[in-house]
């Protein structure tokens, strides 16, 4: 399996905490520096479609 490449980061404002923005191929991963987990992935969006379905 191919490793993500980190292409982005930037400051959360306030606590200087960094996100970073990962690419493994056509995926792409949104994650915060030095905390386990992720915060938002191209391939799995289930909870992102649930709210839109909520919005709608």
């Amino acid at each position: 399996m191919a490793r993500f490449n980190e292409i982005g980061t930037a400051t959360i404002p306030g606590n200087g905490t960094r996100l970073r923005l990962l690419q493994r191929n056509d995926e792409f991963s949104i994650k915060i520096a030095g905390a386990p987990g992720e915060l938002m992935n191209s391939r799995l969006h289930g909870s992102e479609d649930a709210l839109a379905t909520m919005a709608w």
